[in-house]
């Protein structure tokens, strides 16, 4: 893998202006490299990044297409990693209408040949980004990578294209993540999925002449800062939608997508693989216990729903308005660990009902909580209390059903 990173560094510093340092990485960072432009038949300034990369001999690869259950039928997609006996970080790949076609199993193919098992999955159509049947998919698809002994569970990144990016912001925001890459898609503007994110960092890839971008942008960043959601956001003046897909040749713009990867290679290098330390062997006796469970359900219910427990003390902050900035956090870090608990539930299995409702009801209580942290972060007094009725409901609903 180390070795990979740096074949990845030397061509980064070779595209010199294009690639910016991602320390810079930070709640409301927001950087622009596309955005100068050079008349039309100018010298090329950059050499091709993606021509030197795939010069370069990476790790053979090797795919298949594999099936997995979800609470909502199978899932299908492809599966990537590299001819190596190494357990690795992973990715998820949401690809957007146009499906699994030649371009994405391309790009899936070339992130896994530097050291990710990658896993593009078959897409399908949502009513919208929180869509609960695609996030139930995408959610199995991740547990399912957790699950095999070939990937560090605790290194899972997801990036989404077109209108995948929109599926797989949500996807990070009710799941615990590594990174999300949203890229040359249209931006969510619900709070309450933005504020799941959490400490999950984004990078955002947009072309600067798509009409979405201007409209949705200021907004986007807007929510990210509020949520203290570490990110960065890239746009590229002058090009399309689209720009990163040779295929299309009206808007493929080569030096801009040439950025945009090594932005995106960069940003994946330092979120999912470099983090933190992790046993290198497969059928780590210390890693698989690690990834055990703890806490049973019996132990997530009572210390969320005991008369002295996390939802109660909730409850007792909000009798009143909250006074100050003091106040307001503590209210939000309350919701947030019961955001967190409904996470936890998500993993579990109930001892009576079906696991399909099991699952939703568990999303539902951690969207529900989700939009209280909001409502801290916008200090809205109004909105938490109408919100924490509805958390109230959520938990009746769960219990009828498997208690």
């Amino acid at each position: 893998m180390n070795t990979s990173r740096r074949s990845i560094s030397k061509l980064s510093k070779a595209v010199g202006a294009g690639v910016l340092g991602l320390s810079l990485l930070e709640c409301g960072a927001a950087t622009a490299p596309g955005d100068s432009q050079k008349p039309a038949g100018a010298q090329r300034e950059l050499p091709p990044f993606l021509d030197v990369f795939r010069a370069v001999k990476q790790s053979p690869v090797r795919s298949r297409q594999v099936t997995l259950v979800s609470a909502v039928g199978r899932v299908t997609g492809i599966l990537s990693r590299p001819e190596t006996d190494e357990r690795l970080p992973a990715l998820l790949l949401v690809p957007g209408d146009e499906g699994l076609n030649d371009w994405m199993k391309q790009s899936s193919r070339e992130l896994a040949s530097i050291g990710y098992v990658t896993l593009l999955v078959e897409p399908v159509k949502a009513e919208n980004a929180g869509d609960e049947r695609m996030l139930a998919r995408l959610s199995a698809a991740v547990r399912w990578l957790r699950r095999r002994p070939d990937v560090f569970p605790e290194a899972i990144g997801v990036a989404g294209w077109s209108e995948g990016a929109g599926p797989a912001l949500t996807l990070a925001g009710s799941m615990p993540l590594q990174a999300c890459v949203v890229c040359d898609g249209p931006m969510t503007d619900d709070a309450a999925v933005l504020a799941g994110l959490r400490g999950t960092p984004v990078l955002g890839v947009f072309a600067g002449r798509d009409d979405r971008t201007g409209r949705a942008l200021p907004g986007f960043r807007k929510i990210l800062a509020a949520a203290r959601v570490p990110h960065k956001i890239n746009v590229y003046a002058g090009v399309q939608s689209g720009f990163m897909n040779p295929a299309n040749a009206k808007s493929y713009a080569e030096e801009e997508a040439e950025r945009a990867w090594v932005e995106v290679y960069e940003f994946l290098g330092k979120h999912v693989e470099d983090a933190p330390f992790r046993p290198a062997v497969l059928g780590s006796s210390a890693n698989e216990k690690a990834a055990r469970p703890v806490a049973t359900v019996a132990d997530i219910m009572r210390a969320v729903n005991d008369a002295s427990g996390v939802r109660g003390a909730l409850l007792q902050s909000l009798e009143k308005q909250p006074g100050d900035v003091k106040e307001w956090r503590r209210v939000r870090a309350r919701a947030a660990l019961l955001a967190e608990a409904g996470r936890l539930l998500q993993d579990r299995t109930p001892r009576r009902g079906s696991a399909a409702n099991w699952g939703q009801n568990a999303r539902n209580y951690e969207k529900v909580a989700l939009a209280v942290v909001a409502a801290a972060d916008q200090q809205d007094y109004a909105a938490a209390r109408s919100t924490l009725t509805q958390l109230t409901a959520t938990c009746t609903a769960c219990h009828q059903q498997h208690r």
